[in-house]
């Protein structure tokens, strides 16, 4: 049965109110309203050439895993930036980081291409009279400012985590956070997957203040708006998702580079999970911009550390897909094995164990492909060993 329009706008509007309990169960019922009515996207049956006879459905054990060159393209997505409208439309996107690695499904469907997903990237014209309505609601500057106000409040002081269902009131999906505890709650993932460009507006000069505002509360809120804009826009079409980095990219360095203590677990939440449900040629932008981070000079240990934070926080989602993005996080870690803040040598050595993630002994794969790790860029237990032997070797020997 259809939930009531004037139900569906009430507990919209009760998202600005100013009671705690009535607040989390708007955020409930909206959330689950934007689900139940979100636009389905587009898929499309994907050929995949090379398939081995024991690498489909029926596989039995052993199974060829790892690296082949049936699984080739996905590796070689990691070299591929979309910097154009025709590259950007013309791409089928696979979400799915465990498709390839062992075996492919009966029928292996890919997203359309942007340019094919008419429902994500619908008119307000083409919307239903209720999903205008909620439009609306959010086009008023005064509910905007109590909803983003109260949002924004610590519930206790000290203990303000990255709220998923926050998130996933700003995006539709479901939230896969592999290096922390699944947070206890699922907000904001939802509305730039239902509204695409058309919401953006009504966040924008509000998430700038956010950015800037260095309270716990303040930059928890930003961090879970930023997670569901970039995962709802996923599959905008170029013009708006285009615009959306544009304006998104200089203010996100801007505020990661000044990033607090208490601000650093929110915002490794917030890149782990935009890392966790898009693919790595969609978030080619935000990958370079933190390779970026982690090569401006510092004197702060800390910051150095939470630049490695994140990009190990990204990384980690991808696991096999990204060879070559390990091997060049790998290199940026080398030069401070040796440093003497113990924060930032734990950190290095997180990441660096986490670049070997292709290294698995014993790994079948078909000839030629699963041999050239080298070409690859697979960062091997043998090289980080040998590399650590010559660091502590010319240690002893500086010390004599």
């Amino acid at each position: 049965m259809r939930f009531p329009d004037e139900a569906t706008l009430l507990f919209f509007r009760l998202l600005a109110s100013e009671v705690l309990k009535i607040r989390k169960m708007a955020m409930s019922v909206c959330s689950s309203w934007l689900k139940i009515t979100k636009p389905k996207a587009s898929k499309l049956p994907w050929k995949v050439e090379g398939v081995l006879p024991n690498n489909g459905p029926g596989a039995r054990w052993p199974i060829a895993y790892g690296y082949r060159e049936d699984n080739r393209f996905i590796l070689e997505h990691e070299k591929q930036a979309m910097n154009t409208q025709a590259e950007w439309d013309s791409s089928h996107f696979v979400f799915k980081v465990h498709y390839g690695f062992y075996i492919w499904p009966q029928e292996f469907r890919t997203y359309a291409p942007p340019s094919a997903q008419s429902t994500s990237n619908r008119p307000v014209e083409a919307m239903e009279s209720v999903e205008r309505s909620v439009l609306a609601i959010f086009d008023e500057s005064q509910f905007m400012e109590r909803m983003i106000y109260y949002f924004s409040l610590e519930e206790k002081k000290g203990h303000d985590e990255f709220n998923a269902i926050t998130y996933s009131l700003f995006y539709v999906s479901g939230v896969k956070l592999m290096l922390f505890k699944k947070p206890k709650n699922l907000k904001f993932q939802r509305l730039f997957r239902n509204y695409s460009i058309h919401i953006l507006p009504y966040f924008t000069p509000h998430l700038e203040k956010l950015l800037e505002d260095r309270r716990e509360g303040a930059q928890r809120l930003a961090c879970e708006i930023i997670a569901g804009m970039i995962d709802g826009a996923k599959l905008w079409r170029w013009e708006h998702h285009s615009q959306m980095v544009e304006w998104l990219r200089p203010r996100l360095l801007s505020c990661v580079e000044a990033m607090t203590t208490e601000a650093e677990k929110n915002w490794g939440t917030c890149i782990a999970t935009i890392y966790g449900t898009c693919e790595s040629r969609q978030l080619a932008w935000l990958t370079e911009a933190l390779f970026q981070l982690v090569e401006r000079p510092t004197e702060n240990s800390f910051h150095t550390t939470t630049r490695f934070y994140l990009l190990h926080c990204a990384l980690n989602q991808f696991e096999w897909r990204c060879p070559g993005l390990w091997r060049r996080l790998y290199e940026h870690c080398v030069p401070f094995v040796g440093s003497p803040h113990q924060n930032l040598r734990y950190r290095v050595g997180g990441c660096m164990a986490s670049a070997t993630t292709g290294d698995i002994q014993g790994m079948p794969g078909s000839d030629g492909l699963a041999q050239a790790k080298a070409a690859l860029g697979v960062v091997t237990v043998e090289e980080i060993v040998r590399m650590m032997d010559s660091s502590v070797s010319r240690g002893w020997c500086g010390s004599f």
